[in-house]
């Protein structure tokens, strides 16, 4: 099937309102620092971008629900730490809470 005629039946498609397929398989670019991840699950599909998941309903291609795995892709050298400043932060400290007693 030409190129063209695959664009006229992805639109068709499309305007139909199927759900776009989606083989499962994996994508990772060292140099981008990127991995994708497409899972079929009995219901849903599973589309994960370096850790951020999203859920598409298997039938309608709706999304179902978006998670996050900070462990997944997360090693020693890539944690990030906490940032120092070099100056103090211009915010007052907070005043202290206190208790009076009525007597």
């Amino acid at each position: 099937m030409g190129s063209i005629a695959k664009m006229y039946l992805g639109r068709l498609l499309n305007l139909l309102g199927f759900p776009a397929i989606v083989r499962e398989g994996e994508y990772r670019s060292e140099e981008l620092g990127a991995k994708v991840k497409v899972l079929r699950m009995d219901l849903s599909t599973l589309v994960s971008v370096n850790g951020f998941d999203v859920y598409f309903n298997r039938f309608t291609g709706a999304i179902e629900g978006v998670g996050f795995s900070p462990s997944a892709y997360c090693n020693s050298e890539r944690a990030l730490g906490s940032k120092h400043l070099d100056v103090p932060l211009d915010t007052p400290p907070l005043p202290a809470h206190t208790q009076t007693t009525a007597d």
